[in-house]
C-alpha cells in the first residue's frame, strides 16, 4: 500500500511539474507610458509598452483591464513600434518583445492607468489583418 502511494504522488508531482498552464490572453501587454494627444487628426491617448506575450495585428479586438475587470474595449490601432527605421516596413503585426504604441480615440488622461493591461484573444497574426503598408520603393 506504501509503494501505491508513493508511485501516486511521484506521478501526480510529474504531471504537475510538467503541465505549465495555459495563458489567458493571446496578446498581453502592460501600460507603462501614457500621453494626451491633442492633434487635428489624433485626439485621445497614445499607451505604449512591451509586449509580454502573443502577437497583435492592426483592427483586432483589445481589452484594456485594470485589475483584472474591463475598462474598456477598442480596436487595435498600432502607431508605433520602437526600434523601426523610415527603411523598414511595417507588417501590421507586434511580437512579443516589442514596445509599442497604440491609439485609444476620443480617450482623457485617467481613462487608462499606467499598470493596466492591454489583452487579447483570436488575434489574426499570420493573416491578412489589413494593416495599410506602404509599397516597395521602385528604381525609377
Amino acid at each position: 500500500m506504501r509503494i501505491l502511494k508513493i508511485a501516486s504522488v511521484l506521478l501526480s508531482s510529474l504531471v504537475f511539474w510538467g503541465c505549465e498552464p495555459k495563458p489567458q490572453y493571446d496578446f498581453e501587454l502592460t501600460i507603462d507610458k501614457i500621453e494626451h494627444l491633442k492633434g487635428f487628426i489624433l485626439k485621445g491617448l497614445a499607451v505604449t509598452g512591451p509586449v509580454s506575450q502573443g502577437c497583435l495585428a492592426q483592427q483586432n479586438p483589445i481589452q484594456i483591464l485594470r485589475d483584472g475587470k474591463e475598462v474598456l474595449k477598442e480596436e487595435a490601432r498600432i502607431i508605433n513600434v520602437k526600434g523601426l527605421t523610415s527603411s523598414e516596413e511595417f507588417s501590421g503585426e507586434v511580437n512579443k518583445g516589442d514596445v509599442v504604441s497604440l491609439y485609444i480615440p476620443d480617450r482623457n488622461l485617467g481613462d487608462v492607468l499606467p499598470g493596466d493591461k492591454v489583452v487579447a484573444n483570436d488575434t489574426t497574426c499570420g493573416q491578412e489583418s489589413g494593416a495599410a503598408t506602404p509599397p516597395p520603393p521602385t528604381n525609377e
